[in-house]
């Protein structure tokens, strides 16, 4: 598995990792951080490999490589969060290493949606996150219609199995939340395999 956040996967689903292996991948300042937090909480560490990997300079391939992924495996990689934060040419790069691997592979990934596909509360909450992001060293790179993610992911040798719009992920995942949390306007879903 592919992605930020994966490490705690590890300590919610202890009776999954019999039969997977985790790799969670990050960019080295977050991973070390990261692991300085399962120190300081004193959480099991043996269960999975954290890459570090900084996807501009280092390909997904070569990170994985290191830690002993096993290429021949299916493998499902959960890419949230990243790519807005990514040139094109890195997550193309990515893309067409997962498209790579092994027959039964998925990822999900998540993607920020070009301006055009925003509504106004989504455009306001862009205009206020972009500068945080700049200013903290993270800025917003990339941005995709729908049309052109999917072009992509089959320019990189993936077939787009959901994409669903925002509509359709509030009706799957958050209608009947008592909570009022809802899905990230500027944050878009695709789940692809390879082909």
């Amino acid at each position: 598995m592919l992605g930020a956040g994966l490490d705690s996967f590890a300590w919610r689903r202890p009776d999954l990792l019999v039969s997977v292996r985790v790799f969670e991948v990050d960019h080295p300042a977050s991973q070390a951080w990261k692991r300085e937090r399962v120190r300081a909480l004193g959480l099991p560490s043996d269960d999975h490999a954290s890459v570090a990997l900084d996807f501009e300079t280092t390909s997904l391939r070569e990170g994985l490589d290191i830690a002993g992924f096993d290429w021949d495996q299916p493998t499902t990689f959960s890419w949230l969060g990243v790519t807005p934060y990514l040139t094109l040419d890195a997550i193309e790069e990515t893309l067409r290493t997962v498209a790579a691997c092994a027959s039964g592979t998925d990822v999900a990934f998540t993607y920020a949606p070009s301006e055009d596909c925003l509504d106004d509360d989504d455009r306001e909450t862009l205009a206020i996150l972009a500068p945080m992001t700049a200013s903290s060293g993270e800025s917003l790179e990339t941005f995709f219609s729908p049309q052109v993610v999917e072009a992509l992911v089959a320019r990189c040798g993936l077939r787009v199995d959901d994409h669903p719009d925002p509509d359709e992920v509030m009706r799957r995942y958050f209608a009947d939340r008592i909570d009022g949390l809802s899905p990230w306007g500027i944050a878009r879903l695709v789940a692809a395999t390879v082909r």
